[in-house]
C-alpha cells in the first residue's frame, strides 16, 4: 500500500503543478486571460476526476490483495501475478479463479465475495468517456448523503463544462467571454474539487508547494473581495506592504512576480495581516465589555466588530487555512 500511496501523491503533485501553471496565466494578466484560464480550469477538473478514478482502483487493488493474502487465498508469487493480470484486464475473473485454484465450493464463493467487496478493482481507463460519464462514476463510488459537497461541486462543474464546450464548438459563441468573478469561482471550485477527491494527500502536497499555496490563497481572497469590500481593501494593503519589486503595484504581472519572489513570505504576511485584524477587533470588543457603563454607540460598535470578525474568521478558514 505504501508504494501505491507514493504513486498517488506523485500524481497529486503533478496536478498541483498544472494548477499552478493555470494560476500563472490568470495572475500575469487577469483582465485579458480570464477566458483562457476558464477553459483550462475545465480541462484541469476533468483530469483531476480521471486521476481520482485511477487512484481509487489502485488503492482498492492493494487492499484486495492484502485481504486475499490474509485469508490465505493468495499465497504464492504465481497467485499474485494472476491477480495483477486480472487487475490489468489480461485475465477474466474465471481465469483468475482457475489460477488461484478457487473453481468451486466455499473457496470460490469466498473469493468472489472478497473481490466484490473491493470494487472497482480493474485498472481504470478513461478512453473516450464523456465528462458526464466520469462525473456519474464518481457519484456512484461516493454516494449521497455522505458526499453532498462533492456532488454539488460536480453538478456545478457540469454546467461550466457546457459553457466551455460552447467556446470551442459553437461558432455563434466564439465571441462569448466570461467575467473575472466567474473565472475566480471556477478556480475555487477546482481547488475544492481537489480537496474533496484527494483529501489529505492534496492538502499535504499543497503545503509543500509554497508557490501554489500562496497563489490559491490570493485567488480565493480576490474572489471574496467581490462580495466583501473590506477583503479587497485588506489584500490590496498586503500587496502594497510587501515592498518594491521590479513592477509597479497593480501593473501587469505585479502579484504574479510578488508571489514568485517570496511565496512563503507572501502567504505568511496574508495570514499575519488577517489574523491581526481579528485580534485587534477582539481586543476592542473586550475593552467595550469591560466598561461598567456602555453607551449606545459603543454597543453598536461592538456588534459591528463581532459581525466583521465572524466574516474575517470565515475568510481565514476558507482562504488561508
Amino acid at each position: 500500500m505504501a508504494r501505491v500511496d507514493e504513486l498517488i501523491k506523485a500524481r497529486v503533485d503533478e496536478l498541483i503543478n498544472l494548477i499552478r501553471a493555470a494560476n500563472d496565466i490568470y495572475l500575469i494578466n487577469p483582465a485579458r486571460n480570464v477566458r483562457t484560464a476558464y477553459i483550462l480550469i475545465d480541462n484541469m477538473c476533468e483530469l483531476a476526476i480521471k486521476s481520482y478514478l485511477q487512484a481509487k482502483a489502485k488503492r482498492n487493488q492493494e487492499a484486495c490483495r492484502a485481504n486475499l493474502e490474509a485469508a490465505n487465498i493468495v499465497t504464492t508469487d504465481g497467485h499474485r501475478r494472476s491477480l495483477q493480470e486480472y487487475y490489468s484486464r489480461k485475465r477474466t475473473q474465471a481465469e483468475l479463479e482457475t489460477g488461484l485454484g478457487a473453481t468451486g465450493g466455499s473457496l470460490q464463493a469466498d473469493l468472489r465475495n472478497r473481490l466484490d467487496s473491493h470494487q472497482p478493482l480493474l485498472d481504470w481507463s478513461g478512453g473516450h468517456k464523456s465528462f458526464y460519464h466520469i462525473t456519474c462514476e464518481v457519484k456512484r463510488l461516493d454516494p449521497l448523503p455522505a458526499n453532498a459537497t462533492l456532488h454539488a461541486i460536480l453538478d456545478n462543474l457540469a454546467t461550466r463544462h457546457e459553457r466551455r464546450n460552447d467556446f470551442y464548438h459553437d461558432p455563434d459563441m466564439s465571441g462569448l467571454t466570461t467575467s473575472e468573478e466567474d473565472c475566480l469561482r471556477a478556480f475555487c471550485a477546482l481547488y475544492d474539487l481537489m480537496s474533496e477527491l484527494f483529501g489529505e494527500d492534496y492538502r499535504d502536497c499543497l503545503a509543500g508547494n509554497h508557490i501554489a499555496r500562496a497563489q490559491i490563497a490570493f485567488i480565493r481572497l480576490v474572489l471574496r473581495g467581490f462580495s466583501f469590500q473590506r477583503v479587497y481593501e485588506h489584500w490590496q494593503a498586503v500587496v502594497q506592504s510587501m515592498g518594491k519589486i521590479t513592477l509597479a503595484p497593480n501593473s501587469l504581472g505585479h502579484t504574479y512576480r510578488l508571489i514568485y519572489e517570496d511565496p512563503q513570505g507572501f502567504y505568511d504576511e496574508l495570514c499575519r495581516y488577517f489574523g491581526g485584524l481579528i485580534r485587534d477587533n477582539q481586543t476592542e470588543i473586550e475593552h467595550i465589555d469591560g466598561l461598567q457603563r456602555q453607551k449606545r454607540e459603543q454597543r453598536l460598535k461592538r456588534e459591528r466588530l463581532e459581525k466583521e470578525n465572524r466574516k474575517l474568521k470565515d475568510v481565514v478558514d476558507t482562504c488561508l487555512a
